[in-house]
């Protein structure tokens, strides 16, 4: 039998137990005599872990009965299948309605109660027990069961030869988990009800059972695995089935491209496939994994075999696999795909398929402007850059058609061995010009490209000097203008126009520039259009301004190094931006990423908080981020956090390096100063009273005393100089007042 056939009879049972469901309440009711005004329903809870009219042993059964106050029902849960014996299992004589009109009954469902289908609530007249007669009421149908139990394989079909694993499952109701060891049996029958193994006992409740299927067997079977499940007392129990296919081993090709060209890449994919139609498999038919591949690639024409093919190959889990060759750069020819699918030895298919080669030339075109956009009575340059396979040596004509984007008027045709394509466009026109050129190699090549150029009496550039604005700010708007013949010297007005597209401000420029102030009551955005005019031409330029909105947070902390313990004192401030106002709250996530994290909830939009580094924290810079909830603003800043650079210490609000390097270009400075000037840049003590300084030398050449042949006295201070050559005249300095003199 089919799947779809399995499928239908299942749906026929379950039609079965639907009309039977019908019948035996129809039975119940029909004789009975019409119901007393006075009762109105019975209402069952339902089950606590199905939420429907399923339930399990050991839970209670929950019954509200629905009447007027004072009347008297008999109430019983029995079981009854349709046309066999039925077994009370509980009753309540003599049920009075509560004030309210109504009464809860409960019964505690016994957890020996054996798993069934047709387990039901009646409800009858207060006499039904002592005499068996009397109206039927109502009843109510429920099932009860212990744990669901299921069975399947781990493929839908299977060739002969392969494994078929079955499992099995009887999961508990109640909580999900498996149900405890009981007593089990497994069977698989071939769609002839010929047993494929021998019936095979278990205990679990959960398992698998691993059987192989002869490579001898019959490829065409719809086969069934079915397994009941019973706990130790027998009371509870399940049954499933799972059903598998075997059939034939069939096989699929394909190649990425019909046609290819000379030196391409061909992909060539491969399906085995497990099917019952083995000549053409059908597209959904499942996968056969671990069959070997053989693909052969033959000439049509000569019937030579060519290198491109491959063996050896293993379809993979899907039942695919895929080769890619490389076809040689002089190929040509139809070549044939040969594919042979071998599975366990004994099981084969084969299939084909063709692909072509033929060198195909190609040839396009692509078309390029001069510049992006153009003016009125300008020169619209295009260049055609054609590209050809395969390369080579080719003489090309362009035929050129120019034509109005706007009208179609066809405005200049070119044909001839130019690239390259200008025209020049009138002084009186504006809009889109298209350039559409053929290009023909020559040897029987053609392509075609249409490009399109933006043709303007002019341009003008509106910039802002804000882009976002609050109440009372002054937006300032400048412009430059490029024009053309068409408008050289053209005058220039404005408008400014709010959200409603109302003017809130208009006129003449006589500058580069206009200013507009802000009102109080702002709204959302201006736009600002200057347009240049002359003669019945309008050139217009635009720009935007919103009003700026949202909210700014601003962090500081009291230094910018700490160490591991120590607390930052943060101090936080929150301002909104243009018409946003501040919230009654804020709540700040301050992270100190590596070392801390905390929330902070306040109703100040500006003060401190204390955030504690704890010991033993990350060091280094680390990043400190401060979140605020109801506003969405943020702020980041980098602490430093453990020991520091000595030199980066702070001094006066400066670094401590800044000061040294500062002393150090001082200290160079006077060092400077003294080697140029000596003691005259220091200032002088007068000198002591005595008898008056000897003259100074004559001027001239000194000659060095004939004690001290290598030594002279200074001239200015009368100080010895030492001489450390014999070269002469030399010119020295003296090393206590700084003068130079002549040495003969």
């Amino acid at each position: 039998m089919s799947t779809f056939g399995r499928a239908r009879a299942r749906g026929v049972r379950a039609l079965v137990v639907m009309l039977a469901i019908a019948v035996a309440a129809s039975a119940l009711l029909a004789f009975a005599p019409r119901a007393a005004a006075a009762f109105d329903r019975l209402e069952v809870d339902p089950g606590r872990y199905t939420g429907t009219n399923l339930y399990v042993p050991g839970e209670t059964l929950v019954m509200t009965l629905y009447a007027d106050t004072g009347d008297r029902y008999d109430v019983e849960v029995f079981h009854w299948v349709p046309f066999s014996t039925r077994t009370t299992y509980h009753t309540i004589d003599d049920v009075d309605i509560l004030a309210g009109d109504a009464r809860t009954l409960t019964w505690p469902i016994p957890a020996t109660l054996e798993d069934g289908l047709w387990y039901w609530v009646g409800v009858y007249d207060e006499n039904w027990f002592e005499s068996g007669a009397g109206p039927t009421y109502d009843l109510y149908l429920f099932e009860v069961r212990m744990f669901d139990f299921e069975a399947w394989t781990d493929r839908p079909a299977y060739l002969p030869g392969d494994t078929v694993r079955v499992g099995w499952l009887a999961r508990q109701i109640q909580d999900g988990g498996p149900a405890l060891d009981g007593d089990g049996n497994l069977q698989v029958d071939d769609d002839l009800g010929a047993a494929l193994i021998p019936p095979y006992d278990f205990v679990e409740a959960q398992g698998t059972y691993a059987l192989t299927i002869d490579v001898g067997a019959d490829p065409d079977v719809d086969a069934r695995a079915y397994a009941w499940f019973n706990d130790t007392g027998g009371n509870h129990w399940g049954y499933a089935e799972a059903p598998f296919d075997v059939d034939y081993l069939g096989v699929e090709v394909d190649t990425d491209a019909a046609i290819y060209a000379p030196d391409s890449l061909v992909t060539v994919t491969v399906g085995a496939r497990i099917t019952d139609n083995p000549g053409a498999p059908f597209p959904w038919d499942p996968g056969a994994a671990g069959v070997r591949i053989t693909i052969t690639i033959t000439d049509v024409d000569t019937g030579a075999t060519t290198s491109y093919g491959a063996s050896n190959l293993v379809t993979d889990s899907h039942g695919d696999v895929r080769h890619v060759f490389a076809l040689a750069a002089d190929e040509s020819g139809v070549f044939e795909v040969q594919v042979l699918a071998t599975a366990y030895g004994s099981l084969t298919a084969a299939t084909s398929t063709t692909f072509q080669v033929e060198s195909s030339p190609a040839l396009s075109v692509s078309v390029d402007f001069d510049q992006r956009q153009y003016v009125s009575g300008e020169a619209i340059r295009a260049t055609a850059t054609p590209y050809r396979y395969p390369a080579g040596t080719y003489t090309y004509t362009y035929t050129w058609t120019v034509t109005d984007g706007d009208s179609g008027d066809v405005l200049a045709v070119s044909s001839g061995s130019a690239a390259t394509f200008a025209h020049a466009t009138p002084a009186n026109f504006s809009g889109s010009v298209d350039f559409h050129v053929e290009v023909n190699d020559g040897v029987g090549e053609t392509a075609s490209r249409t490009a399109r150029a933006t043709v303007a009496f002019g341009y003008i550039a509106v910039v802002l000097d804000r882009t976002e604005y609050e109440a009372g700010q002054t937006i300032t708007a400048t412009y430059a203008f490029t024009g053309s013949p068409a408008i050289p010297s053209p005058s220039f007005v404005y408008e400014i126009r709010d959200a409603d597209s109302n003017v809130v401000d208009a006129g003449t420029l006589t500058g580069s520039s206009l200013s507009f102030r802000v009102p109080d009551a702002p709204s959302p955005w201006y736009v600002f259009e200057i347009q240049a005019v002359q003669g019945g031409r309008v050139v217009s330029g635009f720009a935007q301004a919103g009003e700026a909105y949202g909210y700014v947070l601003s962090i500081a902390a009291d230094k910018a190094s700490y160490t591991s313990g120590e607390t930052v004192r943060l101090h936080y401030a929150i301002r909104a931006r243009g018409s946003a106002t501040l919230p009654r709250q804020f709540l700040l996530q301050i992270t100190l990423y590596g070392a801390t994290s905390m929330i902070y909830s306040t109703t100040r939009a500006e003060g401190d908080v204390s955030v504690p580094i704890p010991s033993g924290s990350n060091e280094g810079d680390l990043v400190l981020a401060v979140f605020e909830g109801y506003t969405g603003a943020m702020a980041i800043e980098t602490l430093h956090v453990g020991p520091s650079n000595a030199l980066m210490a702070e001094v006066a609000g400066m670094p401590l390096f800044a000061w040294i390097l500062g002393l150090l270009i001082a200290l160079l400075f006077v060092l400077v100063l003294w080697r140029r000037g000596g003691p005259r840049i220091l200032p002088r003590a007068a000198p002591p009273a005595g008898p008056p300084a000897a003259p100074p030398p004559p001027s001239g050449p000194t000659h060095a005393p004939p004690s001290s042949p290598m030594a002279v006295a200074c001239r200015h201070c009368g100080k010895p100089i030492e001489i450390t050559t014999s070269k002469r005249p030399i010119e020295v300095m003296c090393p206590a007042c700084g003068e130079t003199q002549l040495v003969a």
